[in-house]
């Protein structure tokens, strides 16, 4: 119970920070104040805004976080919404694997689950440089 206030209020935070009603440093303090720790409030606004925008993110954030943030992000912006976060998605996953060596297992799972939600209309996406 105690993740998921942290996680629900880590992305309302995020979202805040990310439309520019409060800068990062206050969204920090906002979501350390649920015993995240500092960094990984920074991370977790971080990774909400690269996936806002279709964006690399290179810092990780947990899987049941990624989840959460994914399944918001679809329900609050729609089909277009959640195919630019799964681009950011895809190319953190890139990413890690090429710098860790290590497998992103679940995050591909996490991935797969949310693109098959949006296949059909995958081809129509409108990359973020395009806008």
């Amino acid at each position: 119970m105690k993740q998921l206030t942290q996680i629900r209020t880590a992305f309302e935070t995020a979202k805040k920070v990310y439309r520019n009603e409060i800068g990062v440093t206050e969204g920090s303090f906002l979501i350390a104040e649920t015993g995240i720790n500092r960094s990984s409030a920074f991370d977790y606004i971080y990774a909400y805004s690269k996936l806002r925008d279709g964006k690399l993110y290179t810092r990780t954030i947990n899987s049941i976080t990624t989840d959460y943030y994914l399944s918001k992000i679809y329900e609050e912006n729609g089909v277009n919404g959640l195919k630019v976060a799964l681009l950011a998605m895809s190319q953190h996953i890139d990413y890690y694997e090429q710098t860790s060596g290590a497998s992103v297992k679940k995050g591909r799972e996490i991935y797969n689950k949310y693109f098959d939600l949006v296949k059909d209309n995958f081809a129509e996406t409108i990359f973020p440089d395009e806008v």
